[in-house]
């Protein structure tokens, strides 16, 4: 608890650096960590590891909350059994900056170049999709170019964010739009919260190692036939820290981010085979590269046969360390509005203020088209190398 405390409170001088008011705007309030008024149940602290931590990270653009949303997780985390077990630690976009960078990570050594790369990465695409391929969508004027760039660039850092956090402390992690299809932010809102009393029992199961949803479930698919449909969702992830799953799914997210090796196709038919996504973009047709495929990459190295188990199933890990991980259908579990597209592409979408379905399919084309646009140009929009170069020159010319 104390160390998650760290990473989420920032001092008088942090908040300045991040750009965050404090006191916070009327009708918002400054909000880190968000406890039970009521007592654990006996024997369970937060990072009890007899199962999945009792910890819920909350990825949000900034610690000043809508003071209705604090008012509604508090009422959640004292609605009883197993609500009033979980803390709720805030991450900010200055703090998950802080968590990779303050550190060193002995296990992932290249996870902040992983961090900067994949933010630049997806900044470059997007900006050249919105002035070269006319991505003037009705939000989009009130709004500047590098601004929707910036806010797109944070998501592909939060992925890196994301796994990095699950890997140290466990517990569960999603953001403030994914919660927000479960708890009403506004007086009066809808409630979903049979959907969050279901996903949070799901969680407290003790020996419970890890769970991943899967949405878009071919439901004639059994255990001799794939299914190829089906995609794991990554909004909501939740497992026990270091999970051998979340190591693969890390190297491979930190690899892609990075790379700046271009798409490269078997010689057969010019199939794309596994290792041959095109890692030097920032998107593919189900949204950011470093969302989806490093999930999906990882589960193949921690279960090889992944592909061909069935949904419901506790399976176990290949190796000897006793890990499992639970598959579940989040077609049935998760509210209907988060699985109805897909949620990669969604979070891109908020950051390019793209607000109906209409305009998605136009701003996801164009994205694609774009690294295409470039690549039929030879031109090269973004290298990982050569960035890191250009930070390590402006720290060295600061330090003359």
């Amino acid at each position: 608890d104390c160390e998650l405390n760290r990473w989420v409170k920032l001092t008088r001088s942090k908040q300045r650096k991040s750009n965050e008011k404090d006191p916070c705007s009327a009708g918002s309030e400054y909000s880190t960590v968000i406890r039970s008024s009521k007592p654990r149940s006996m024997n369970q602290t937060a990072t009890s590891y007899n199962g999945i931590p009792k910890i819920i990270h909350l990825a949000s653009p900034t610690s000043c909350l809508p003071s209705q949303r604090v008012k509604a997780l508090k009422q959640l985390l004292d609605s009883g059994s197993p609500f009033n077990d979980y803390t709720i630690y805030v991450h900010s976009n200055y703090a998950m900056d802080r968590f990779i960078m303050a550190r060193e990570w002995s296990v992932f050594p290249e996870v902040k170049e992983g961090a900067l790369c994949t933010a630049e990465k997806v900044k470059q695409y997007v900006t050249f999709a919105l002035e070269n391929l006319g991505m003037d969508h009705a939000a989009a004027v009130n709004s500047t170019n590098t601004k929707m760039a910036e806010d797109a660039a944070i998501q592909g850092a939060r992925d890196i964010w994301k796994y990095l956090i699950l890997w140290e402390y466990g517990g569960i992690v999603l953001d403030v739009d994914t919660l927000s299809h479960f708890l009403p932010w506004d007086e009066g809102g809808e409630s979903n919260n049979q959907y969050l009393d279901r996903i949070l029992q799901l969680y407290s199961k003790d020996n419970q190692d890890a769970i991943l949803f899967w949405i878009n479930v071919d439901k004639t698919a059994g255990r001799d036939k794939k299914d190829k449909s089906r995609l794991p969702f990554t909004q909501i992830m939740g497992l026990v820290p270091q999970h051998p799953h979340m190591f693969f799914v890390l190297k491979w997210a930190i690899k892609w981010g990075s790379d700046d090796i271009p798409l490269a196709r078997s010689p057969k038919a010019g199939k794309i085979t596994r290792g041959d996504l095109p890692r030097n973009n920032a998107f593919y047709f189900k949204g950011r590269n470093t969302d989806i495929p490093p999930v999906n990459e990882g589960l193949r190295d921690f279960l090889p046969n992944s592909e061909s188990l069935p949904i419901d199933a506790l399976v176990p890990h290949t190796g000897r360390d006793g890990s499992t991980m639970l598959f579940l259908n989040g077609d049935e579990i998760l509210p209907p509005a988060l699985t109805s597209s897909s949620p990669s592409w969604k979070m891109i979408f908020s950051a390019l203020r793209v607000d109906n379905e209409k305009e998605e399919e136009s701003v996801r084309n164009k994205l694609i088209s774009a690294q295409q646009l470039a690549s039929e140009q030879n031109r090269v929009l973004f290298s990982c190398m050569k960035h890191r170069l250009k930070i390590f020159s402006k720290k060295n010319d600061v330090r003359r």
